[in-house]
């Protein structure tokens, strides 16, 4: 909790009486689609939880298709019906398990998908890379496009980039 303390005079200047000001809120940056096609950030306020995996969680319900961060210009992408079956992070690396109705997402919003989440995390203190899975088996690709995911994913896939990686082209590599 992030505290302030301020003075405060009585009417009659005299000796100042010590106040604790306490916000129960934070900021989180998310990462959401444009009507343009644009993964940008949003600075959103949260009630602070007691730990930081019950902040990823509500951040995790931003980034849905039918999130309450949506609007008209902007959009999460993880497909409405997905469940988190676990988050940990370890040594940096943030280990999301979702469930099978992840991969119901829009094929048009392959590498966005992955930015989104990607940065959204990384946003968190002492998360450097996001490793994913579906109940329980490591996302090595994604389905729809082929789109390769690398074991740990970190920002260094950019953003808004064209470029699109899929298995034949990784095996070019």
């Amino acid at each position: 909790r992030r505290q302030r303390q301020m003075c405060i005079r009585d009417r009659k200047g005299k000796a100042p009486t010590q106040v604790e000001v306490t916000t129960n809120k934070v900021n989180h940056r998310i990462y959401l689609v444009s009507s343009d096609n644009l993964t940008i950030p949003l600075t959103v306020s949260l009630n602070k939880r007691d730990t930081i995996q019950e902040e990823m969680l509500e951040v995790f319900s931003l980034l849905k298709e039918d999130s309450k961060a949506n609007s008209n210009s902007i959009k999460g992408l993880i497909p409405k019906d997905t469940k988190m079956n676990s988050l940990e992070l370890f040594d940096n690396e943030l280990t999301l398990d979702f469930s099978k109705e992840f991969l119901e997402y829009n094929a048009n919003n392959e590498s966005k998908l992955l930015e989104s989440i990607v940065y959204t995390y990384s946003e968190f203190p002492g998360v450097d890379m996001v490793t994913l899975y579906v109940d329980g088996q490591r996302v090595e690709k994604l389905p729809k496009n082929n789109t390769v995911v690398p074991m740990c994913v970190t920002t260094s896939i950019g953003i808004n980039s064209c470029l699109l990686y899929t298995s034949d082209a990784a095996d070019e590599l």
